[in-house]
């Protein structure tokens, strides 16, 4: 149930995962990092490759008291699993009283091969 921003933004967002805050494992991960563990949340200047078909967004995301939920950007592209992108920034959006922490990650797409 993640609403939509309408601002226009040239920044390119997508989700990198959910990962339990105790165990630290991934109820649910989108990309592998290059020569990390698959427990690390990446950092930026990491490379990271997609495992699956995603979004990307055209804002990063943002917490909606109103309706108790993020708010994403507007789809401007996709990602298809093994393409590789550049970590430029980590949004950590947690809340304090999830077990759970979501990482998003500005992104810039890499050249296949």
């Amino acid at each position: 149930n993640m609403g939509v921003l309408q601002a226009p933004s040239s920044a390119s967002w997508a989700v990198y995962g959910e990962q339990n805050k105790a165990s630290k494992n991934w109820s649910e991960r989108h990309f592998d990092m290059q020569g990390g563990s698959k427990t690390s949340v990446p950092k930026p200047n990491d490379t990271v490759t997609a495992i699956n078909k995603l979004f990307i967004r055209n804002a990063a995301p943002v917490w909606d008291d109103a309706t108790r939920d993020l708010k994403v950007g507007t789809i401007s592209a996709s990602i298809k699993p093994g393409d590789r992108v550049l970590v430029l920034e980590v949004l950590d959006s947690n809340s304090p009283n999830d077990e759970n922490a979501y990482y998003f990650i500005r992104l810039l797409r890499l050249p296949r091969g």
